[in-house]
């Protein structure tokens, strides 16, 4: 049977300390290229490579960063990575190998873990109290659902140096709805241009969470200066373990309870223009154009969400217990104002119009014409005709309509205030009596002097 073993023990990478190193793929997925290589995997129409088992030299399992130490705070992401007789690669994970090579689906294998389940994604979910497996190497192991013989497994070994991030801020509220941008007006002359619509407000952010965290030296575990966290409160649906190394070069635990920034405010619809005004006629002035329409009103911002408030209790002999844990308590950012809308024009004054010139004519007689024409027997009176023309009257332009009014601004939300950090000392035999009646391994009645170096 194929088959490939990591050693418990291999020099971990550098950039394991990164939190990222253990985010599901999820988080770390970025689009590659699909890479064909020829005859070793085909297929890549959709973006995944397709196995084929004679071509497969190794099958490989280790974290997303290509390494087998895992931050025990944060979640696991395996990769399964295929390497070809061609020198080719394909994985489920981009960021596990050099080079880019195909992509693998994660639910093409079958895998298996001596503690936790691993899902779908390749991600594996291990029980919460870590203090149940703490120092315990964890086995997983894969194989391609077609063909089992290409098959692989890995020995990880979980680390407590790299710190975490616990995230109970609370939500941040929904922006407000914009506002609609007016119709244009009724296309009768001089009409007033419609409103913009106001912008709704961003609704509230939420309070940070309430929670009570209590701390303790693992015993016998010295080496490490493991410290066990207790994480429990009002809000949280079960208790929490986690462990923090707490040496010079080891990242404390973050807990953040800040306040959900408020929604930011819809912004204001913008106001329709005026209808041009009625133009005159025979000389009439045109009408004033109609007036512009008003801009809608930008919404509020929302309230920031109150920091919430962090009970931390520990023995008084061990204050560096303190470091390993860092909160974040403010509150939320107010939303942003929403903007007003824009006004509408006014529209066009009518144009005058330009009345027909007037002619009048008079008709003068002259008798001295009468007997210049022998034939005419018609009797009719001689003489002739003289006109003048007046113009016509130009009617004055209409005056433009007002422009509408802009639409006023939101507030801008308030702040939240900061959250509540107090802490209180009280014996480890107190805090943790219930876990230690249950076998928990915790350093109990030591003084100072005698903790963990």
């Amino acid at each position: 049977m194929l088959r490939a073993s990591n050693e418990l023990g291999n020099e971990l990478s550098n950039e394991l300390s990164n939190a990222p190193s253990n985010a599901p793929m999820r988080y770390l997925w970025r689009p590659l290229a699909c890479v064909l290589f020829v005859v070793a995997s085909h297929g890549c129409g959709n973006g995944l490579a397709r196995v084929e088992a004679q071509h497969v030299r190794v099958l490989r399992i280790t974290l997303a960063d290509g390494g087998v130490g895992f931050c025990s705070n944060y979640p696991v992401q395996l990769a399964a990575t295929v390497e070809y007789f061609n020198g080719g690669v394909a994985t489920t994970v981009p960021t596990a190998v050099d080079k880019p090579g195909a992509l693998l689906k994660a639910n093409d294998f079958a895998w298996s873990s001596s503690l936790g389940r691993i899902d779908e994604h390749g991600v594996l979910h291990l029980p919460a109290n870590r203090l149940e497996w703490i120092k315990q190497p964890i086995t997983v192991q894969a194989h391609w659902t077609a063909d089992e013989i290409i098959s692989a497994q890995a020995v990880l070994v979980p680390r407590f140096d790299c710190g975490g991030l616990l995230d109970r801020r609370g939500h941040a509220g929904s922006p407000g709805v914009d506002g609609a941008h007016a119709e244009p007006a009724a296309t009768f002359a001089g009409n007033r241009g419609n409103d913009g619509e106001h912008g709704t407000d961003g609704t509230d952010g939420a309070a940070g969470k309430s929670l009570e965290i209590a701390l303790a030296y693992v015993a016998h575990a010295t080496e490490d200066r493991l410290v066990a966290v207790r994480i429990s409160g009002p809000q949280e649906p079960a208790t929490h373990y986690y462990l923090v190394d707490i040496g010079l070069s080891a990242r404390p635990l973050v807990i953040d309870v800040r306040g959900g920034d408020g929604g930011n405010g819809g912004d204001g619809g913008d106001g329709s223009g005026g209808i041009s005004g009625t133009p005159g006629s025979d000389g009439g002035d045109g009408g004033r154009g109609g007036r512009g329409g008003d801009g809608g009103r930008g919404g509020h911002g929302g309230r920031g969400g109150h920091g919430g408030t962090v009970l931390v209790r520990y023995a008084a002999e061990f204050p560096e217990l303190s470091k390993a844990v860092q909160f974040r308590v403010a509150g939320g950012q107010g939303g942003r104002a929403g903007r007003g809308g824009q006004f509408g024009r006014g529209g066009d004054g009518g144009r005058g119009h330009h009345a027909a010139d007037q002619r009048d004519c008079t008709f003068i007689a002259d008798p001295s014409l009468a007997n210049q024409s022998p034939s005419d027997q018609s009797g009719q009176e001689k003489g002739r005709w003289e006109c003048t023309v007046t113009p016509g009257r130009n009617g004055i332009n209409g005056a433009s309509g007002v422009d509408g009014n802009p639409g006023v601004a939101g507030d801008v939300g308030w702040q939240g205030n900061r959250g509540d950090l107090r802490i209180q000392t009280e014996t480890t035999a107190t805090l943790f009596a219930g876990e230690l009646d249950m076998g928990m391994p915790l350093l109990v009645g030591a003084s100072a002097d005698s903790g963990p170096e």
